[in-house]
């Protein structure tokens, strides 16, 4: 599981090349979220900065495959990520991760996509050219975030 970060984004995140990050990734009712916290002396995740196009970067995060998810190759997506307390960041899993959720008894499994067709889908991929709301990018529901739930969403 790979993340890119937006050197903006990395700056609201108190975040910079070098830095590690230790990781909590949510198990149960919050499995689909894994949250990020700058701690230099015990992180296990390099913030690292690569070089993008005409003098730009960016930071990347890699975590490698986790168990409680699907093992496969998916396209890139949006994703939510929001400061929630005590420096920890939440990012907001899309909705593949729902595919590994623990289930309520009597709940039918989740609907899951071949890789095959999600290899695909991303190859005919084409960046829009005006702004695109987060639901289409395939962003999970609302309401699976701590901030949201406090907030009454």
């Amino acid at each position: 599981m790979n993340f890119t970060i937006r050197p903006d984004l990395a700056v609201q995140f108190g975040w910079g090349a070098g830095d590690k990050l230790e990781v909590m990734v949510g198990e149960g009712e919050h499995h689909g979220l894994v949250r990020y916290r700058k701690n230099n002396s015990v992180g296990s995740v390099d913030v690292v900065k690569r070089a993008g196009v005409h003098d730009s970067h960016y930071f990347t995060l890699t975590l490698g495959h986790l168990s409680a998810y699907v093992d496969r190759s998916e396209p890139k997506r949006w994703i939510n990520a929001e400061v929630v307390e005590d420096g920890w960041v939440e990012f907001v899993l899309p909705s593949w991760a729902d595919e590994t959720a623990p289930r309520k008894t009597g709940q039918a499994p989740a609907q899951t996509v071949p890789a095959s067709r999600a290899i695909a889908e991303a190859a005919n991929f084409k960046r829009p050219t005006r702004s695109v709301t987060a639901g289409m990018m395939g962003d999970p529901p609302a309401g699976r975030s701590a901030l949201a739930e406090k907030q009454g969403a």
